[in-house]
């Protein structure tokens, strides 16, 4: 969004949320984009495409240009006489189509939702707000929202050829991206899948070695125990021999 009103809205909109770093942005057309964002802010407010009344009250009111327009407060609109609320959505539709916002203008509550539920919106693709902001006021917030909706832009004032060009140019990057990062994701969940086989075989190697060598414990303290018993019996006969022995050296 051009730096025109909230200067500080970037700012927080960045401290609220990552952007996400796709650089979709350099592969469309330079000249596209000019043609969006090189604006004549001298232009008179008669040739903006508002209404006759619209720009005929705010003429009356000293706004003569497009620039003034832009530096209007939202808050002055409700003084300017014949501009009601239909009249403040035509203004705001207009502007936001260049991509710019009136200073002090509030922003919708679903946007301040979204942002806070920390959702990927359209903007953090890197595309234009000229492009953004009118698919908001219609809505459309995500790349998920735009696809269950693919004619929405049909219906939007003031979304032209050239911002659905830029839409679908964006679109279409997107697509073969995500693309590209199924194939990897599916060659990484692949290796994963391998490694994780590889490890169920090691611990299914390490289970049969315990139970061998819990086994073994087990046939060793029976043959210690069998062994103790043999010992005890062996002593007995010893003793009993030797008994035997003193017995007849009495008799003699």
């Amino acid at each position: 969004m051009h730096n025109i009103s909230n200067i500080g809205r970037n700012a927080d909109r960045k401290d609220k949320k990552a952007r996400i770093d796709i650089s979709i942005g350099n592969e469309i057309d330079d000249k596209t984009k000019e043609d969006i964002t090189d604006i004549d802010l001298s232009k008179d407010i008669k040739k903006l495409g508002l209404s006759g009344i619209l720009s005929g009250n705010l003429k009356r009111a000293g706004v003569e240009t497009l620039g003034e327009l832009l530096n209007l407060n939202y808050d002055d609109l409700k003084y300017i006489r014949g501009i009601g609320s239909k009249g403040k959505k035509d203004i705001l539709d207009y502007v936001h189509s260049l991509g710019y916002t009136i200073q002090n203008e509030p922003e919708t509550s679903s946007y301040q939702e979204r942002i806070e539920q920390g959702q990927v919106l359209l903007e953090d693709y890197g595309m234009p707000k000229s492009v953004c902001l009118p698919l908001y006021r219609a809505g459309i917030y995500t790349m998920e929202e735009l696809r269950r909706n693919p004619n929405i832009v049909e219906g939007i004032k003031y979304f032209g050829p050239k911002k659905k060009e830029i839409l679908q140019q964006y679109l279409d990057n997107l697509e073969s991206m995500q693309q590209k990062e199924n194939i990897k994701l599916q060659k990484r969940n692949s290796k994963l899948k391998q490694e994780n086989e590889e490890i169920q075989k090691r611990i299914k190697t390490k289970q049969t070695l315990l139970n061998e060598y819990a086994k073994l414990l087990t046939e060793r303290e029976m043959l210690t125990e069998k062994e103790r018993k043999l010992d005890e019996k062996l002593a007995q006969i010893r003793g009993e021999k030797i008994v035997q022995q003193k017995q007849r050296q009495k008799q003699k």
